[in-house]
């Protein structure tokens, strides 16, 4: 009895043990040594660099190394495409190389080409999907941002082109320094606040792809981030639908920036945005659940605190 308990605790261990090796076989496979090693690797390979930054303290850095490295076909493209490496982006040896990189967040991932120069840096959180998106641009089998801008000014008004420009754009922009950075800029805020007044107009905004643009462009300008918000809190329902409760999120952090702001600068009219706490932006605040403080009243005695 006691040789067959021992017997089928090996036969799972192995098990185990053999659909780990099995995991990490199929996903991609990281180049053990320095970032320098590595870029020399790549050149000797002829092929791009593609960079998981990561911090020992990251909790979606360990998700993505255990869920989406290890899936076969994200393993298959990487491994064929790149000379793959996870960097401790806050290890003493490598803080130079992510000043460089500019990385100040956590997981980012980065497709660099082997003279040193970035192609691709994408910040937060990727499905697999996005994560091949991502690399299948860096090498061409996708269109990249510069080629998808040549496309839409030969149709500028074509608005699934400008939906793609923008999608990418984020990615793209952290690639770019000095006055390029300056003009893509431009460039797409300008793109980014036609296209919002188009699908306004016609009534085709509410879908995740143009929430996600939303989030990841909508911050600079403070006329079209209130102008989005209330347009957001008018369809509240529509959007609530199209995205979850992230859509009325969105109105109460633009509203509570706002309130903050003002507060910060001594100006009584962040009065103005407390009341539509309970006013215009109630069914927004609703989603919050408190037990024993309404949102109305927890914004009160918060910001009548900083206020004073």
């Amino acid at each position: 009895m006691r040789y067959l308990k021992y017997m089928t605790s090996v036969v799972v261990a192995l098990l185990a043990f053999a659909l780990v090796s099995a995991q990490e076989t199929a996903g991609i496979r990281f180049f053990k040594g320095s970032f320098a090693e590595a870029q020399a690797e790549a050149q000797r390979q002829g092929k791009p660099l593609f960079v998981d930054f990561y911090a020992t303290w990251c909790v979606p850095c360990k998700k993505m190394e255990k869920t989406i490295f290890t899936q076969p076909e994200v393993g298959a493209f990487f491994n064929a495409k790149f000379v793959n490496l996870q960097l401790d982006a806050e290890a003493p040896e490598n803080v130079e190389i992510a000043k460089k990189y500019k990385i100040e967040a956590f997981p980012t991932l980065g497709i660099i080409a082997a003279d040193g120069k970035a192609i691709q840096i994408n910040v937060g959180f990727m499905k697999a999907d996005e994560l091949l998106e991502m690399a299948k641009t860096a090498v061409g089998e996708i269109k990249g941002f510069e080629e998808l801008y040549k496309e839409y000014r030969a149709q500028p008004d074509d608005l699934k082109i400008q939906q793609e420009l923008l999608t990418i754009a984020p990615r793209f922009l952290t690639t770019q320094d000095g006055m390029d950075a300056e003009k893509w800029v431009v460039r797409v805020r300008k793109l980014y606040k036609e296209y919002l007044a188009k699908k306004m107009a016609d009534g085709s905004l509410i879908n995740k792809k143009d929430y996600l643009i939303i989030s990841n462009l909508g911050g600079d300008d403070a006329d079209e981030v209130a102008r989005v918000v209330e347009y957001i809190n008018a369809n509240l329902d529509a959007w609530i639908a199209a995205v979850g409760e992230p859509a009325a999120y969105y109105v109460i952090e633009k509203n509570d920036e706002r309130m903050l702001d003002l507060v910060k600068k001594g100006d009584e009219s962040y009065k103005t945005y407390l009341e539509k706490i309970r006013t215009d932006y109630k069914k927004a605040y609703d989603v919050i659940k408190f037990k024993k403080v309404t949102p109305y009243q927890k914004s009160v005695d918060y910001y009548g605190a900083l206020y004073a």
